[in-house]
């Protein structure tokens, strides 16, 4: 699962940056660079509320406001840097925390199976529902 803590990681390594670093006040293009990729992807791909995107860092929802800005602007004129930061972060992301799993549940027959699968369906899991009888 993708956490804040983790996409933060995942930023560090692909930029080969501190990830105190990253946190800090220093305005190098870099640093900058991904702090408002974060704020980007945080928000686009986590949903984050601008907030706690902001207190993340120690800063206020405006500063990550401008931040996915400038990476809008950025990407709609096909900025090369920022483009291939944004694509690397993500086939990252997509590699180490988005790997499909199955997994297989048997549900006893004493049990409510349509209000468990309900659960787990709500937990934003795709259920395929395989129907067989075993006898033991």
């Amino acid at each position: 699962m993708l956490t804040k803590e983790n996409l933060l990681s995942v930023i560090s390594f692909v930029s080969g940056i501190s990830e105190n670093d990253i946190r800090g006040q220093n305005r190098a293009r870099g640093l900058v660079l991904c702090r408002h990729a974060y704020y980007y992807i945080a928000r686009k791909n986590m949903g984050l509320k601008l907030a706690e995107i902001g207190h993340f860092f120690g800063l206020d929802h405006t500063t990550v406001i401008h931040g996915i800005n400038k990476v809008k602007d950025m990407i709609s004129i096909n900025d090369e840097l920022t483009c291939n930061f944004i694509e690397q972060v993500n086939l990252c992301i997509k590699e180490k925390y988005l790997i499909p799993t199955i997994i297989m549940v048997s549900i006893p027959s004493e049990l409510d199976d349509i209000h468990i699968i309900d659960k787990i369906k709500n937990l934003g899991c795709d259920v395929d529902i395989m129907k067989k009888c075993f006898d033991v």
